[in-house]
């Protein structure tokens, strides 16, 4: 099941650690699973910029949550917090983000939350 935001998203190319959202004996499957992550990241930008020529005012954060089964799969995505104010963006980036897989799947599912700061290059 996908949630979409309502308000809006920016980036700077710049994700901070994940909010932990497990419980603690796997912190290490965690920090696995962020690493992998990674490799996605350019689908974020690559929304904003999409959108960027349209709304040259378009910056801010967004905190985007991620579900990972014990296939490697994303089962469920959606943003928490933006500051974005672009629908378009975000519809983007959950639709995005809910193709993502990683090589090696954690050992039980995980969610992960990362938050994006998006500003245009300047």
């Amino acid at each position: 099941m996908r949630r979409l935001g309502l308000t809006a998203l920016v980036l700077a190319g710049c994700a901070t650690a994940p909010k932990v959202v497990a419980k603690p004996d796997h912190f290490a499957d965690i920090a696995e699973l962020h690493e992998q992550l990674k490799q996605h990241y350019g689908d974020v930008g690559s929304c904003y910029t999409h959108e960027l020529p349209f709304r040259s005012d378009l910056r801010g954060t967004l905190v985007l949550h991620v579900t990972v089964d014990d296939k490697g799969r994303v089962e469920d995505t959606f943003i928490t917090q933006s500051s974005l104010f672009s629908a378009s963006v975000e519809h983007c980036i959950v639709e995005k983000a809910s193709e993502w897989t990683v090589a090696v799947p954690p050992a039980r599912t995980i969610a992960l939350a990362t938050r994006f700061t998006l500003l245009p290059d300047k």
